[in-house]
């Protein structure tokens, strides 16, 4: 909803690029079901209450530290390959395919957006994967899943955006 809002100015882009992630990640967890992880078989110690409370806030914090220092990671990325494009173009688009939040404001098209918004950039990946850490992904099928869903969802958005007669300029 918030990028039909905030990029197109369009509540009813929001909810059509809302349900075509939904039914794309839908189908996504019928063919991928029990493929994509193993799951760990993880004791739980008996802590009182207050052991607790220092684990979890101790570990949201490393996970806070994990994703915050990808996103800068990603935006010294993403500035130097912004730099560099004026002598070679075609880095802006490799620029694309890392970060999703800094793609969508570079780009008009709700199709290559709704493309992003399912395949998430590399940086959401490492993400995932960092705080996922302990589970046994199949990183080929995780690679996989992430580019089917962005294309699932382009189609399940073009549909419906003719559904609802929604045209927009392609560039």
């Amino acid at each position: 909803l918030a990028v039909g809002l905030g990029k197109f100015g369009s509540k009813k882009i929001g909810y059509i690029l809302f349900f075509s992630h939904i039914l794309s990640s839908f189908i996504l967890s019928l063919i991928f079901r029990n493929k994509n992880c193993q799951s760990s078989k993880k004791t739980l110690s008996k802590l009182n209450s207050v052991d607790n409370f220092v684990l979890s806030t101790s570990q949201s914090a490393t996970v806070t530290l994990n994703i915050c220092s990808f996103v800068i990671l990603f935006s010294v990325i993403i500035n130097y390959l912004n730099f560099y494009s004026a002598k070679f173009p075609f880095l802006k688009w490799f620029a694309l395919i890392l970060e999703v939040t800094n793609a969508i404001n570079l780009n008009r098209n709700i199709l290559v957006i709704s493309f992003l918004l399912g395949f998430g950039g590399i940086c959401i990946w490492c993400q995932v994967l960092s705080v996922s850490a302990k589970i046994k992904i199949n990183y080929p099928i995780f690679i996989i899943s992430r580019i089917i869903h962005g294309f699932l969802s382009v189609v399940f958005t073009y549909f419906l955006l003719k559904i609802f007669g929604i045209t927009l300029p392609a560039f």
